[in-house]
This record gives structure tokens, C-alpha cells and sequence, in this order.
């Protein structure tokens, strides 16, 4: 499993694989830490548009707008929740959901920043267990139960969460596979647009 693993970061990482800024996300797991060597690196939640995403990646492999799914893209102006797909290789997606995306949809953020990027998601096609002893300390761990699926989300504050399976799905996923990496904006960052926790809180 170390030798599987220890290949996918090299293969990560010469395709330009990681994060916004160095040490943006200090707390990875290794094996499972593609933030600082990757094509996506300058690219910052919260900060940076639909066209910095598109100058840094190129054309989106597929690109939908949720309000309106099973329709053509509309284009980028036109599009009111938009989420786009990059395909990395045959392990990994690479999943763009902006402000406006809706995700996730208990932050509420101001208007005007409905076309900054929100989260960064890597998304691995192929079973992919996680190491059980992480990711350690420093992490708030929170139950998730959604339709056809439960796992506990593993998150920093820094915006670096890792989404794990906590029972088997019926794609085959088993518990303790990997759901998700989510590269997002801090919780100083949220805070900064949207005011302290506990005001977010009282607000929705």
C-alpha cells in the first residue's frame, strides 16, 4: 500500500498537482497531500474568479450548471450554480465549485462574490483507503449522513477537510475509503466575509 500510494504522488505531482499558497494548508496527510506542488497552487478561495481558474486550468472536461443540470452549459456569465470537472488521470477528478455553486449551502456569502472560487475537491475514482490513524490531532471530526451515504469529515480550520467513509456504500465503497479532499477557504477567511461562528449561526 505504501509503494501504491508513494507512486500516486509522484504521479500527482508531475502533473502539477496542490494547493493555493505554500503552507496554505500545513496539516495534510501525507500520501494525501497535493497543496503545494500542484498547477492549481496560485489559485486562492475566495479570492480568485471563474477566469483565474480558467487562465490556471484551461477548459473544464465538463462543465454543468446545477440549477439547470440536465441542460447545456449556458456559459459562465449565464450560469447560476456552476460546478466544473477537470480529469487528472484515472484516479483522480478535479471538482470547481464556485460561491454561487451553492456548496455548501449554509454560508451565505455576499453577491458580489458569487463568481470567486469556493473549494478545490479532489475526488478519487477508485477505492482509496485511508490511513486509519489519521489524520490525527488538530482535526474536528463531524458525522455526515447524506443520501446513500455516511462519513465522518475531518477538518483544520485552515479549509483542508477530508471526507472518509464511515460505512459501506452500495457503489462498494467500504468504510474507512476516501470520499473526498476538500481544499477551501479558512475559517478567518469565512469569518472575514461573514462575520464570527456564532453570528453565522444565528443568521441562517
Amino acid at each position: 500500500m505504501r509503494t501504491i500510494l508513494h507512486a500516486t504522488v509522484l504521479l500527482l505531482c508531475s502533473l502539477g498537482w496542490a494547493a493555493s499558497l505554500p503552507g496554505r494548508y500545513p496539516n495534510e496527510v501525507q500520501g494525501f497531500a497535493f497543496s503545494d506542488t500542484s498547477r492549481w497552487k496560485s489559485l486562492v478561495p475566495l479570492e480568485s474568479g471563474m477566469k483565474d481558474v480558467r487562465a490556471t486550468m484551461g477548459i473544464p472536461d465538463v462543465a454543468k450548471d446545477l440549477a439547470q443540470y440536465a441542460a447545456p452549459y449556458p456559459g459562465d456569465s449565464a450560469a447560476r450554480q456552476p460546478v466544473w470537472t477537470y480529469h487528472v488521470d484515472s484516479r483522480w477528478d478535479l471538482v470547481i465549485h464556485f460561491v454561487k455553486s451553492g456548496y455548501p449551502a449554509n454560508e451565505q456569502f455576499p453577491s458580489n462574490l458569487g463568481d470567486r472560487l469556493h473549494s478545490i475537491d479532489c475526488i478519487p475514482l477508485k477505492r482509496m483507503r485511508f490511513p486509519a490513524h489519521q489524520p490525527g490531532p488538530g482535526f474536528a471530526k463531524r458525522r455526515v449522513v447524506a443520501a446513500g451515504a455516511k462519513w465522518n469529515e475531518f477538518s483544520d480550520g485552515t479549509g483542508l477537510v477530508y471526507e472518509v467513509f464511515s460505512e459501506p456504500t452500495r457503489e462498494g465503497d467500504r468504510a474507512g475509503d476516501l470520499n473526498r479532499i476538500v481544499y477551501g477557504p479558512s475559517d478567518s477567511e469565512v469569518a472575514r466575509h461573514l462575520g464570527p461562528p456564532d453570528s453565522i449561526k444565528q443568521g441562517r
